[in-house]
């Protein structure tokens, strides 16, 4: 068996250079074993080998065996032989340079029939188990008599699989379901941050993007955050601990957080939902915010490049009232705002939600509250990849005394993903049909239940004739092998 994976009878060709290698695959040994590996070296420019690199589990080469040299400008095999020990840790194939192999050394070759195997005599290559070259749909049946005669066919599965189709001389045998599937493939949606990180998840105060709108000029991040607990909720607030020094203008810390990848690996939403819960001012009408008071939280939506895509902001900066604003912005451009006159500040809930091109907007919580829709074709395709939440301070301005944020969340809608079915047949299954007496067997028990009505025994006619093998179009075809005993007239 070719212990090496993805390795081919079809000629391929590689450049190399300098101590560079071209390497095969790498195998956990077993001790006291002897190895053999062999590769197909097409006409090098340089003297070329196969080589067998053995280290031990700290990765300090032990052993470098080295194959028979073929010359530049020649064609062949190159073997190589070395039997392990409990030292080894794991084997590498490669092939190499030999006489002109150093750090100068440049040059090309082409290779092919790379294996690996057991034992100290090489063998015609052949694909490894987990190759799917490695399965043939058809077996030639050779009966040497002079008569038909029922031939037993036993099949052993490498996967899940639905159903086994044997066809020999006109004659076919079905069991199990030509229908089935192997899974199901849906959409849905998945909780990227369920809740509000912990502060050393986020990256604080990086320049490099732009936290609040440009026509509020540049935001100079400074500053820390940190979550204090506050009597009037269990969550406590995430709120500034330091704005850092005043610069007679924007100032403050950012959280700026580089979302996960889904439940596939795949990075960044094109279709998403982001929330939050925050607030700044008093926490009711019978603690009056001091209208001196100013300040602002902004939460903002990224694409890869750290182009703000979406953002809304809390706002209350005058200093003469106890006002404040809700504010949206799509690509740059100030889309819509509210103005509240005379509130002492509020405690909400908002969203941002993209779905391709369109970006709905609302504060007051998904139940409730104002939303508005825009669209912008610019970002259809586009994939948010960051959100911040920036706390901003003008000049040394007193802030509201409640000025932080309370949770959020981020949600990415129509996710892949996959449900795994389970099936009539699974790996490490045998199948045997003895066609002598018409019995089916599944791991030893006879089963009826799911042969097809119009099966037959199958009959091999004499001479040589074709066995054709058909499995569901997701599985891998089984080891088939056959049996019969010839007759004469």
């Amino acid at each position: 068996m070719n212990l090496l994976t993805g390795t081919s009878n079809q000629l391929a060709s590689t450049s190399l250079s300098g101590w560079n290698e071209h390497i095969f695959g790498n195998v956990v040994p077993q001790a006291g074993t002897n190895y053999c590996f062999k590769a197909w070296i097409g006409n090098p420019t340089f003297d070329a080998c196969a080589k067998l690199d053995c280290s031990d589990s700290s990765g300090s080469q032990i052993v470098w065996a080295q194959g028979n040299t073929v010359s530049a400008g020649t064609s062949g095999y190159s073997i190589v032989k070395v039997t392990t020990d409990s030292k080894y840790a794991n084997i590498k194939c490669q092939t190499v340079y030999t006489f002109n192999h150093g750090a100068s050394a440049s040059g090309s070759y082409g290779y092919k029939e790379a294996k690996l195997e057991v034992g100290s005599a090489p063998t015609p290559w052949s694909p490894n188990p987990a190759d799917p070259e490695y399965y043939s749909d058809t077996i030639t049946v050779t009966n040497s008599g002079t008569v038909p005669v029922p031939v037993k066919v036993t099949s052993q599965f490498s996967s899940d699989d639905g159903f086994l189709g044997l066809a020999l001389n006109g004659r076919y045998y079905q069991v199990g379901n030509t229908k089935e599937v192997n899974g199901i493939t849906y959409d849905d949606s998945q909780m990227l941050v369920k809740t509000r990180p912990t502060i050393d998840k986020y990256i604080l105060n990086d320049s490099s993007f732009a936290v609040i709108p440009a026509d509020q000029g540049v935001m100079t991040q400074t500053g820390s955050v940190a979550i204090y607990p506050d009597s009037s909720t269990s969550l406590g607030i995430t709120t500034p601990s330091d704005f850092g020094p005043n610069n007679n203008g924007p100032h403050g810390p950012s959280l700026i957080y580089q979302l996960p990848a889904d439940s596939n690996g795949a990075l960044g939403a094109v279709n998403c939902i982001l929330r939050m819960n925050a607030g700044l001012g008093a926490l009711s009408t019978n603690l009056p915010s001091d209208t001196r008071q100013v300040g602002q939280i902004c939460m903002t939506i990224y694409d890869a490049n750290k182009n703000a895509m979406a953002r809304i902001l809390y706002s209350d900066m005058s200093q003469t009232t106890s006002d404040f604003t809700v504010r949206f912005d799509l690509n740059g451009t100030k889309v819509h705002e509210e103005d509240f006159s005379n509130t002492p500040g509020f405690t909400g809930h908002c969203y941002i939600r993209k779905s391709g091109s369109q970006f709905i907007f609302a504060w007051g919580g998904e139940a409730g509250g104002a939303a508005q829709t825009y669209t912008c074709e610019e970002f259809a395709d586009t994939k948010v990849m960051y959100v911040s939440f920036n706390f901003l301070q003008w000049a040394d301005v007193p802030l509201p005394h409640y000025f932080g944020l309370v949770e959020w969340n981020f949600e990415k809608d129509y996710v892949d993903l996959y449900k795994d079915l389970p099936n009539y047949f699974k790996a490490g299954d045998i199948v045997t049909l003895d066609s002598s007496t018409n019995l089916l067997t599944i791991n030893q028990y006879t089963d009826w239940d799911r042969v097809d009505i119009g099966s037959q025994p199958l009959l091999a006619p004499p001479g040589q004739s074709t066995l054709g093998i058909v499995v569901s179009p997701w599985a891998n075809l089984p080891a088939v092998s056959t049996e019969l005993r010839e007759g004469w007239l």
